[in-house]
């Protein structure tokens, strides 16, 4: 929108700068096909004249500035990008300009999560684009290469469970089986095992304490033939 050339009256008024308004930003869409690097350039002919460059879309973005030149570099775009071009300062006449895009496709992917390598931060274990490309295997909200307990749901910044966390105790014919810590406050939390027992009937009680407090129980009989 705007076309590709600013006079004083964008930024000024009688000579004296202003902010650009709204109207006199030069908007240009960059759609993203797939998965891609993309280098926005922008340069302007004008030596006594300023322009900014702004790409809306895509995160860990990277600028570089030139005498008449301002490069935007977005390591992972996943969606269009908006560009804008602003006129900070125009000093003379008019002030022409060009923008330029490279886009690089994204393709490698070395643990399959499709979060690609340029952007994971855990290229060798899979995770989600939210963390990184990390996994969070106990779901505890700290990723495994910061949890000293990867298995176990913790409160702590460690990662590691407290005496107080959540956690679902087994009991077999009144005596502890098993233990394992949960974590629910990001959502639901499926708990799975196996509970040694002899033939006969028993009584198996499964207890979700949270806080030293028990939340719930359930108490079923059951029979090993």
């Amino acid at each position: 929108e705007g076309g590709n050339t600013f006079t004083p009256e964008d930024t000024s008024t009688q000579g004296i700068p202003l902010v650009p308004v709204i109207g006199n930003v030069h908007r240009i869409a960059l759609p993203i096909k797939e998965q891609a690097t993309a280098e926005v350039t922008l340069t302007w002919d004008d030596p006594s004249s300023s322009l900014g460059l702004v790409v809306k879309g895509g995160s860990g973005q990277q600028v570089e500035r030139g005498s008449r030149s301002v490069t935007v570099t977005v390591p992972w775009a996943k969606r269009d990008l908006a560009v804008q071009v602003v006129p900070s300062q125009v000093g003379s006449e008019s002030v022409s300009y060009t923008v330029t895009a490279v886009l690089t496709s994204l393709t490698a992917d070395a643990d399959g999560d499709g979060v690609p390598d340029v952007a994971d931060a855990c290229r060798t274990k899979k995770g989600p684009a939210s963390s990184g490309g990390c996994p969070d295997s106990d779901r505890d909200g700290v990723l495994d290469l910061r949890d000293a307990c990867p298995r176990a749901a913790g409160r702590s910044l460690s990662g590691c469970p407290g005496t107080a966390d959540e956690k679902v105790v087994a009991f077999l014919d009144g005596k502890q089986v098993s233990s394992s810590s949960v974590m629910t406050r990001h959502g639901r939390y499926d708990v799975s095992g196996s509970v040694p027992a002899s033939r006969g009937t028993h009584t198996l009680k499964v207890v979700w304490y949270d806080g030293g407090k028990v939340v719930t129980s359930v108490t079923r009989t059951v029979t090993v033939r």
